[in-house]
């Protein structure tokens, strides 16, 4: 009997997008036996064909919304997300992807209309191990216990193998930007949750591409009034870190950090061999923050130390996950009420190891949190000097 699944799927280079699209389009009718319905995409082997996916089901969970007469009512999908808010919407409440696929994951809806995302796991892997183990986690649902990981609704077992499905997000975490300081603190404090700054989702999406979603009202007063929230979602690179294997104190190879360039985290561009990976997740997730939200800083300058003190080369004084946490804890009451209105695109700030983040702060602030200043060498030099 010919196998359905005939790749390896952590082998990135196996097929290509059309042999991958054309794997899911094979298993749509397995798909819709367990319930899910595969969004339709156009499988076009041309030059410069960009593949795209559509929904089939008409979907509009929030009957009362309608921003064109700015009435904004919508019940809390969660752990789906907000839905919709285009100033002018598709009046079939169909929705598409707005950006190239890659064909590693695949979206879908289940009897219900509601949209999800489904993506192909090999079993015994590190990935269906923390699939699994989420899975298993009831705060994942509930918006009051979110950790800020995204939740796994299913898992559907085929030929040795595992298909994930979790509820469809929006990659356009940042757009628009954060209108005030106070929501921009609050957005770093759920950030600090996930400690990741790669793969985040939040919960809500439209037919809006990645340039037009900065002008999606819904989206706009969803950020207002705190209901988005951001999450980690991809799983592929990741490791379950357990102390019978990895002890109590854990180090990872530097090769595994999965991170190259000027914007990665001091041990890695200082010719590090090894590496501890609670703090250079710390660290990662402090370089976009810095990218982030530089320009807040000289109305928040408690963020200008929590950003330091997650960057530093000194691993040892570097902030742990939950040190950073609490210390953006701490800043949301010195914001709380602030509706000072921010740049409407986020200014391009400095690279980390370049940036003087206390230039325009008080003498006498830095002088009390001299402490947690970091004077960066520029890489170019300290590598140099690591290999000397």
């Amino acid at each position: 009997m010919k196998k359905l699944i005939y790749f390896d799927p952590a082998d990135r280079k196996a097929l290509s997008v059309i042999q991958l699209l054309a794997f899911w389009d094979s298993m749509r009718e397995w798909f819709a036996e367990k319930g899910y319905h595969l969004y339709e995409f156009d499988i076009t082997d041309e030059p410069g064909y960009l593949p795209s996916e559509r929904s089939t089901i008409p979907y509009s969970p929030h009957p009362k919304l309608n921003v064109q007469k700015r009435i904004f009512e919508a019940e809390d999908p969660f752990p789906y997300a907000y839905v919709g808010g285009d100033y002018w919407p598709r009046e079939d409440n169909l929705y598409q992807i707005n950006f190239i696929s890659s064909g590693r994951v695949v979206f879908a809806q289940d009897t219900a209309g509601r949209h999800v995302v489904i993506k192909l796991v090999k079993g015994g892997s590190e990935e269906d191990k923390i699939l699994h183990l989420l899975a298993r986690q009831p705060e994942l649902m509930n918006r009051e216990t979110f950790p800020s990981v995204i939740p796994v609704l299913d898992l559907l077992p085929c030929e040795g193998h595992w298909f994930a499905v979790m509820p469809r997000w929006d990659s356009n975490c940042f757009v628009p930007s954060f209108p005030t300081p106070e929501i921009c603190v609050q957005q770093m404090v759920s950030l600090l949750k996930d400690l990741c700054g790669r793969n985040l989702l939040i919960n809500h999406f439209s037919n809006a591409s990645v340039i037009t979603m900065g002008n999606n009202p819904f989206r706009r007063n969803l950020l207002k009034r705190g209901a988005l929230t951001c999450a980690i979602s991809d799983f592929d690179h990741s490791i379950l870190l357990d102390e019978e294997t990895y002890g109590p104190n854990p180090r990872l190879g530097i090769l595994e950090a999965h991170v190259t360039g000027y914007q990665a985290p001091f041990e890695t561009l200082h010719g590090h061999v090894d590496y501890d990976p609670f703090k250079y997740d710390v660290a990662l997730l402090g370089i976009l923050f810095n990218d982030r939200f530089q320009h807040v800083i000289k109305h928040a300058p408690l963020i200008a130390p929590l950003i330091e003190r997650m960057v530093t080369s000194r691993v040892d004084k570097r902030f742990t996950a939950k040190e950073a946490l609490a210390f953006a804890e701490s800043i949301l009451p010195t914001v709380t009420g602030m509706r000072t209105p921010l740049p409407g695109q986020t200014p391009t700030g400095s690279v980390y190891w370049r940036a003087d983040l206390w230039k325009d702060l008080p003498a006498e602030f830095v002088a009390q949190w001299a402490d947690y200043r970091v004077f960066h060498m520029e890489p170019s030099v300290f590598t140099s000097v690591d290999w000397l």
